[in-house]
Parts: C-alpha cells; structure tokens; sequence
C-alpha cells in the first residue's frame, strides 16, 4: 500500500510484481537510494538505465515514475539514470551470481561502479528521449479522456 497525500493506493501484487520486488528491494539496499517517494524516483531512473526488469507491465507500471522524477526531482532523477548507465540490475543477472552468499558490500561492487559517472551528452540524450515517452505515457490518456469528454 502506498500513500500518496494522505490517500490509501493499493498497489496490485501482479506475479510479476511478486518477483521483482525482492530484487527491487536489494537494489535500494546497494545504491542507497531511500524507500521514500524521491527513493522510488531514483530507483526507477537507475533500473531503467541499469537494466529494468524484463516484463512490459513493469515497463508500463513503472515508466510513469520517470515522468514523475523528471518534473519533480530531475537533478537526482537524472544522477540516477546516469549512475545507471554504468550499473547492472539484478534482473538480468541474477542466475549468474549468488545472491542469497552475498553481503551487501560485494553486490554493490558486483552491481554499481565505486566512481560516480559523469553525465555525457549521450546520456542526457537518452534521459530526454525516455522522459518523453514517460511523460507521453501519462499524459495521452488524459488527452484522450478529455476529448472524449468535451465532445460530449
């Protein structure tokens, strides 16, 4: 359950959802983002450049959390893209290392490199394109129902 202004969202445990989150969880551990709102934003931005979780409902669930970081927290959202840009996720990887063996210091140095990467002009490119489609992604629907609505 997530609480957004003080609003109960029920979030649905798709098997996919049931997965993902383990993992999801150890990548908060390993790059210190926070379980917080911003943490989630953050988060969101490092998996999709680090390797998102390979399910096109967790894309869609989860794009729009780029949209979000965009507008209301790019700087962070964007160093987290582009600390993403030279990580790897556990998704991809998992079968090839031993998670349940590891401690916390050896999956960041198996997962998120030890220097902070510096933005290139390739990567602010590839953050723009993707907020795009984010953004794109929240904001056709309301398009949509608002012309349906006006034409009535």
């Amino acid at each position: 359950m997530l609480r957004v202004a003080g609003i109960a969202v029920r979030l649905p445990n798709f098997a996919w959802r049931r997965r993902a989150l383990p993992l999801h969880d150890i990548h908060h551990l390993v790059t210190g983002y926070p379980c917080s709102v911003s943490g989630e934003l953050q988060i969101a931005a490092w998996e999709f450049a680090a390797g998102r979780y390979p399910h096109v409902m967790a894309t869609l669930f989860c794009l729009p959390l780029l949209a979000i970081g965009a507008i209301g927290t790019p700087r962070r959202s964007f160093a987290a893209y582009v600390r993403g840009r030279s990580s790897r996720t556990l998704y991809r990887h998992f079968e090839a290392l031993d998670v349940e063996l590891m401690d916390v210091d050896t999956l960041q140095r198996n997962l998120v490199p030890a220097r902070p990467a510096s933005a290139t002009p390739r990567d602010r490119i590839a953050w723009m394109g993707l907020a795009l489609c984010s953004m794109a992604l929240v904001v056709t629907p309301l398009a949509i129902l608002g012309w349906a609505l006006s034409t009535l």
